[in-house]
Parts: structure tokens; sequence; C-alpha cells
């Protein structure tokens, strides 16, 4: 990053604490800037390569040719939270998901006295009904060429996180639309994993399901999902019905963590078969016991590092269906703007 780059960066942030009268701010790099609700960009946080604003998105600072209150002359996407038409209603814009006919899909969250009642993803637009109606075959077209395809999603994800995540398929990923006024609504299936959270704490998980390699600072103190008691972390019944279980291996001295096996447990022998594939190396031994998926792992940590990267994990490993399909499928892979995170890419 030259030193103009960060010079103008820092003004800009600078600049933050003293503005009230700015309403957003315009991340720029190439020919595109985020545009950002400053009412959500609460903090600014620099670490050594990326910049993190609030709970909206983290990027890398190299990409990031200035920072402005000004909206600039470039192609503008909104970006992260903002306020939606209604008084109880939240809108989060991914920036790693962007949709070839209708642009990006934002989060509508409905909330009541500070809790999260429902979370859907919907768009309305102008289009001509026979680009909407191209539109509709399109996704029925990927998800039956999805449907029937072993992902493999068990063998890849563990907690030292060295596989990368295929996608899982979900055939009943659109909820309702509209062919008259183009409107399409897609369900995350997500409303058990969000329903009854405070508000802040549901924002916090969706933040973490698109930007899963940020920050240390934006994780939760508690795992927000599964349980954790002496070396042994657990989710029951998980969003195919299923079990996991991750066991800890610990040295002598108990400050470090040499190994962790990881177990996904299967309602029958059939599926835990056709989902395993044995990747084995010389750090990890994978094997089918049953209805279970063994991976065993050598690995390296701390125990702060370890129960980070649980808690990474915890978040991670129970996004929705949706976040699976739809970021691979329909990315723009290496967006210069972004911080190199798993949805971007395809292969």
């Amino acid at each position: 990053m030259n030193n103009f780059r960060y010079a103008t960066t820092l003004t800009c942030l600078l600049m933050l604490s003293a503005s009230t009268a700015a309403q957003q701010l315009y991340v720029c790099s190439g020919k595109e800037a985020h545009e950002i609700d400053m009412a959500f960009a609460d903090e600014m946080v620099f670490n050594d390569t990326t910049l993190r604003i609030g709970l909206n998105e983290c990027y890398n600072i190299a990409a990031v040719d200035s920072i402005t209150f000004t909206k600039p002359p470039l192609t503008t996407r909104k970006a992260g939270w903002t306020s939606g038409t209604k008084d109880n209603e939240l809108l989060y814009y991914p920036t790693n998901i962007n949709d070839k006919f209708f642009g990006v899909y934002p989060y509508h969250i409905f909330v009541k006295d500070g809790i999260c009642q429902n979370v859907l993803w919907g768009v309305k637009n102008n289009f001509p009904k026979e680009t909407f109606k191209d539109y509709l075959v399109e996704l029925q077209n990927l998800f039956s060429a999805l449907s029937g395809t072993p992902k493999y999603h068990y063998t890849k994800r563990t907690l030292t996180r060295k596989r990368k995540l295929h996608s899982i398929t979900y055939t009943q990923l659109i909820t309702k639309y509209n062919l008259d006024t183009c409107y399409i609504e897609f369900g995350l299936g997500c409303d058990s994993l969000l329903y009854g959270r405070p508000v802040e704490e549901a924002r916090r998980i969706i933040y973490l399901w698109h930007n899963p390699d940020t920050d240390t600072s934006t994780l939760p103190s508690k795992l927000y999902f599964g349980t954790y008691s002496k070396g042994h972390y657990e989710l029951k019944e998980d969003k195919w019905g299923n079990t996991l279980t991750i066991d800890l291996t610990f040295s002598d001295d108990g400050t470090m963590v040499t190994g962790c096996t990881t177990r996904s447990i299967f309602t029958n022998e059939k599926n835990a078969k056709e989902l395993f594939i044995d990747e084995s190396d010389d750090e990890t031994a994978m094997s089918l016991e049953g209805n279970t998926i063994v991976i065993e792992e050598k690995c390296n940590m701390t125990v702060e590092e370890a129960m980070e990267n649980l808690i990474r994990f915890d978040v991670e490993f129970t996004a929705p269906f949706s976040e699976d399909i739809v970021s691979e499928h329909f990315t723009y892979p290496n967006r210069p703007i972004l911080n190199g995170q798993r949805h971007l890419s395809r292969n």
C-alpha cells in the first residue's frame, strides 16, 4: 500500500469522529465503491492488512484507494447494514454475492422489542417478465444440476479449517415469487437459528457468516450454537438432523492443543457412506465407522487459538443452506475490494 493511499484512508477515519453531517461513507476501489450507512459504522479497526468498518465489511487495505463522505463518480453499491423501509426492519447487503439479474440480495431482518423475529432474502425489480422468467428457469436448472450430487461438507470443513467448503444441495431456496410484479423471496433456512436472539447477536452472526476470517474482536465471547466442556464440543441436531462433535487433545502441561478429532454422526450408515471421501494425508486420518465420519488431525495451537477457531467453526458451520449455494454459484471470484474469503471461489 502506498503512503498516499494510507494517508488518505487515515485522514478520512479521523474525520469520522468529527463529522456529524455525513450520512454515508464510501469505500473506493478501482471503478467500484461501497456505500456504508454511517449509523452502523460505529468503529474502524485496522490490522496488518485489513480494515474493518463496524459489522459491515472487512477490507484488504491494499485494495482500498480512498474513503470519502461524498458520493464518488464510480459504480456504487450498498454494503453492510442499514435501516429498512419499516420501523421494525433492518437490511444487510453482503458484498460477496452479486446475482447477474438483480444485483445484491439484502437480508431482511424483522425485529420486535430488540429481538429477531424473521429473516428473509427478497428482491423486487422492474425487469421485463421475460427476464424474470429466465431467471427462475436458471435457478431451477441450477438446483436440478446440484440435486443428488455429494458435496462432502462433513469431510471438508474441520476445526483446523484446512479444507475447502463445498456447497450443499437445497432445493427449496425460493419460498415465494410473483411473475406479475417480478418479486422473489428466498428463505434462508435459518429462522430457527436466529429467531428469539437479540438483534445485535443476530447482526454479528450474519456478519460472521459472510466474513469468517474477520478479526478476533468481532467474535462472540461464547459459543452461539454448540456446547463445550473439558475439551469436548457438541452440536446436536444440526441442519441435516445429525450430530457433530469435536474432541481436543492437549499437551501434557495443558497449554497447547496437539490434535482434534471431528465426528460427524449421521442418522444412518447410508448417508455417511454417500458423503465420505478418504482424503487422509500426513496430518490427517479419515475413516468411516458405521454411521460416523471420523477425521483425526494433528495441530499445534495454544488453548486460546483453539477456542477462537472453535468459535469461528461454531458460527461458520451453521451458516444456512443458501449461503453455500448462492455464494458458490452467483459470486464474482477474486473481487479485489474483498479480503479473499472462502465465498470467492467457484472451484
